[in-house]
């Protein structure tokens, strides 16, 4: 569904009137005609108002998030929820509740990753496109860590803006990586690179000139990297027990 389909849906589902869903987000009941129409398309700050008076998240409103995603693939498969939790071996209860649902809260960091992406498999998609949905439902990652650079994360020269940080590379490197981590690494990296060699948003470039074969094993090689770091940086900060001893 559009965003538009989508404000007009959970606003309804809230009982609110076009009036009373402007008043509530500082705005006249005609623009949110407008949006609900598709004749004007609401810029990031107003979905974020939108969607904090709909009482739901911003990906679930612009139909990114995880659910959104599932609905409409059900619609072009004819298929339940309920046949999918049964095809894919996982809780009905959790697949009903996946916008609230914090990968980790299981216990297990990697059970949500590991069920969602079985259920990416019945339903005939992309593992990566479901669990890019469901990492943005994570806990953000403090201010510190975001304070690392470009560079850093692609493996260059390591000055960091704060002790913290220094500190929690120390801990990722006693953090590792399993099978099933390196497995996912390696086919989110051939992803990405296929979908650049096939050119399907134009020739991948740099500064106007299309990479050389050279170029994109180098890029391949950091890319590579730089998800492993992620994965390390995610390991630490939301299951920072499991491979203690």
């Amino acid at each position: 569904m559009t965003i538009a389909e989508n404000i007009r849906k959970f606003r309804r589902e809230r009982g609110m009137t076009q009036k009373q869903l402007g008043e509530k987000c500082g705005m006249y009941e005609s623009q949110i005609r407008k949006y609900e129409l598709g004749t004007a398309n609401p810029k990031i700050d107003t979905i974020k108002k939108i969607a904090d008076v709909l009482n739901i998240s911003i990906d679930r409103l612009t139909g990114d998030s995880v659910s959104c995603i599932i609905e409409n693939r059900l619609k072009e498969i004819d298929k339940t929820l309920k046949q999918v939790a049964r095809e894919a071996d996982v809780p009905l209860y959790w697949l009903q509740h996946l916008d609230t649902f914090i990968p980790g809260e299981l216990g297990d960091y990697e059970i949500g990753y590991d069920w969602i992406t079985r259920v990416a498999e019945v339903l005939g998609l992309p593992g990566s496109t479901l669990r890019t949905a469901l990492a943005r439902q994570e806990i953000p990652i403090s201010d510190d860590l975001l304070r690392v650079t470009a560079e850093e994360a692609f493996g260059g020269i390591n000055t960091y803006s704060s002790p913290c940080i220094v500190n929690s590379t120390e801990k990722m490197r006693e953090t590792p990586l399993t099978s099933r981590d390196q497995r996912d690494i390696a086919k989110d990296v051939d992803r990405i690179m296929e979908k650049l060699s096939l050119g399907e948003d134009g020739p991948a470039s740099f500064n106007g000139e299309t990479l050389s074969p050279e170029s994109m094993e180098l890029f391949k090689e950091e890319l590579q990297i730089a998800l492993k770091r992620l994965k390390l940086i995610n390991k630490e900060r939301y299951n920072p027990h499991k491979n203690k001893k």
